[in-house]
């Protein structure tokens, strides 16, 4: 899976915003826009990733990507056929979704560590393919394309805020797209 895109609630302007929607959807860039529904609303103390995998299901999600390593979750997407992203930042972590079954996870988070934690990681657990997450920059993104990663997540490096135009997140994903191409060429 090259990438996917999720957009999550409702917008003003949505030809202008769809037309770079549907740009960074072919362009293989996980793009996740907070709008009126998100994920962060969705996940409250107490509730369990299940909950809202189910609620995400629901609502016609194509996949849940979650916050740390949830076996009961991921093994109730697997039975659903949905692709679940665990979050994972250390090699025992990232061991234990891949003996819940999760070939793919989400590197996170990554301003802490960056590619050189990828990279350290990666190493030994080379039968993974990790998306690195939160702290993904244009000035590094080449360096994870470069690396192998399949796709990234990408949040106010892409999003600035709800006022953006259509324009400034069409120029950021283009920008971060080059520089994608050039480190998966270097």
């Amino acid at each position: 899976m090259a990438g996917c895109g999720a957009w999550h609630g409702q917008m003003n302007a949505m030809s202008e915003i769809e037309r770079a929607s549907q740009w960074i959807m072919r362009n293989g860039i996980i793009a996740i826009v907070r709008g009126d529904f998100s994920i962060d609303d969705m996940l409250r103390i107490g509730e369990s990733l299940l909950a809202v995998a189910l609620t995400a299901m629901e609502a016609g999600a194509q996949f849940v990507i979650s916050p740390n390593v949830d076996p009961e979750s991921a093994s109730y997407a697997r039975t659903q056929d949905l692709l679940h992203l665990l979050g994972v930042f250390t090699a025992t972590e990232a061991q234990t979704a891949f003996a819940a079954g999760c070939q793919m996870m989400k590197l996170f988070p990554m301003h802490t560590g960056g590619p050189a934690h990828f990279k350290a990681l990666r190493a030994p657990l080379d039968n993974i393919e990790f998306i690195p997450t939160r702290g993904v920059s244009l000035e590094c993104i080449g360096e994870y394309a470069h690396m192998g990663t399949v796709a990234v997540g990408l949040g106010s490096k892409l999003i600035s805020s709800r006022a953006q135009t259509a324009g400034d997140l069409t120029s950021r994903a283009k920008a971060l797209r080059q520089a994608w191409e050039a480190g998966k060429n270097a």
